[in-house]
């Protein structure tokens, strides 16, 4: 497929897109988030809708300059997508997006062919709706069996096993701060992989996660014997290797405590 911008091909400009990255990522959560009481009522996680803000993504492209006057070439490029939204086209979708930098990563001489990693700023993320729920007796969260619903599997998980409690002060004598039975919020990361039929395939199913994850309210997860509420606030890191349209996600969540 040909990467495009403002309904361009890029080699309009001398250019050939041989990778992207971050067109799938999910953003990470902006404004009030949680509020730890550091007492028995733990942590309190804002999850209605009226608080969800969302940051944008950065769409990173590897390009081959393949031209005779790169500072010509790049100088038109930025006068006509520097700071303007404009619309770009990749393999992932269409976004509308503003050019932020270039980045020269090598130049060949004599002939003057480079590479460059051209950086464009995707300030609001659509989803689509969320899906109808297929569930499974797989691991689930809010519902969904992330095999079953998505085709993804869980490779391995980081911080669900462990357990951190808060210190307290005392206020008498000495006495050095000691734990107590309130235990600290954990952030914990799922690491996801899947291996898809086709390109539509795999972009569908990692949106409809991203839909998910973006919707009002605390996710059951649960995982081997173990169930806690969740929620997503952080960015999601998302890879495919185009050839085998394999993709992977590390999906960090907070648990409610």
């Amino acid at each position: 497929m040909s990467y495009t911008i403002g309904g361009n091909n890029f080699s309009s400009y001398n250019m050939k897109v041989t990778s992207s990255m971050g067109a799938l990522d999910f953003p990470k959560r902006l404004g009030d988030i949680d509020h730890d009481w550091k007492d028995t009522n733990g942590v309190e996680a804002f999850t209605e809708a009226a608080n969800l803000l969302w940051d944008g993504r950065e769409i990173d492209l590897l390009v081959y300059y393949s031209g005779s006057d790169l500072d010509d070439d790049l100088a038109t490029f930025r006068g006509l997508y520097e700071g303007t939204p404009s619309t770009l086209v990749t393999t992932y979708g269409t976004h509308t997006a503003t050019l932020r930098s270039i980045k020269t990563r090598q130049v060949y001489e004599p002939n003057g062919k480079a590479v460059l990693l051209i950086k464009f700023w995707e300030p609001s993320v659509t989803v689509p709706s969320v899906p109808s729920v297929i569930g499974g007796s797989g691991v689930t969260l809010g519902g969904y069996d992330l095999y079953q619903d998505f085709e993804l599997h869980v490779a391995s998980t980081r911080g669900l096993f462990d357990f951190d409690y808060r210190k307290e002060d005392l206020t008498y004598g000495d006495q050095p701060a000691q734990y107590s039975d309130n235990r600290k919020n954990r952030r914990i990361s799922i690491y996801l992989n899947g291996v898809y039929s086709n390109l539509s395939n795999l972009t569908t199913n990692i949106n409809e996660l991203h839909a998910v994850l973006r919707s009002a309210g605390l996710k059951a997860l649960s995982y081997h014997g173990i169930s806690e509420n969740v929620y997503f606030a952080d960015r999601a890191r998302v890879s495919v290797i185009l050839q085998s349209l394999a993709a992977t996600v590390r999906l960090p969540l907070r648990i409610s405590e």
